[in-house]
């Protein structure tokens, strides 16, 4: 993937995407207090405006988990931006809800069974805590919006 957009083509990419979020009518569900994950456009403006900040001190990662990936946002951005992504949530609820938002916005999200990026951008369903990586390399390991998770399992991190 990387090397197939450039960063002009990359944020008209983005924009689109941003674009179609607003067309469409999402119905995602998930008890949360933070609700803004259940908006689309603002959780991508959001985590773009992140991933915008730190490009420059990440190197040239080729491969990225997303730990507690949600609705897949943070993986989706990170394949655009040429980087094969898999998100890991282990909410089954989630998953399905994302595999349908992007499906809706025509972008081609996959589960898979494995660690694999050559189906990026692809959702695992798992639990982080329980999963090996013994032949894995990952350049990068995200973890968006996990605040609660760190307080609770400190040992995530």
């Amino acid at each position: 993937m990387r090397g197939l957009f450039n960063q002009k083509q990359q944020d008209e990419r983005i924009e689109e995407l941003l674009e179609k979020t607003v067309k469409i009518k999402t119905n995602l569900f998930q008890e949360t207090k933070d609700k803004e994950q259940l908006n689309p456009q603002k959780r991508l403006v959001s985590i773009n405006n992140v991933l915008n900040a730190v490009k420059g001190k990440l190197g040239r990662p080729k491969t990225a988990i997303n730990i507690g990936s949600g609705f897949a946002y943070e993986t989706v951005l990170l394949h655009i931006k040429g980087i094969k992504a898999v998100g890991i949530e282990k909410v089954h609820l989630k998953n399905i809800q994302a595999l349908t938002l992007f499906h809706r916005l025509e972008i081609l999200l996959v589960q898979t069974e494995e660690l694999d990026f050559s189906k990026s951008p692809a959702i695992l369903e798992a639990d982080f805590h329980k999963m090996r990586f013994d032949k894995q390399k990952v350049d990068l390991i995200t973890m968006f919006y996990l605040s609660k998770e760190l307080i609770m399992n400190p040992e995530t991190l």
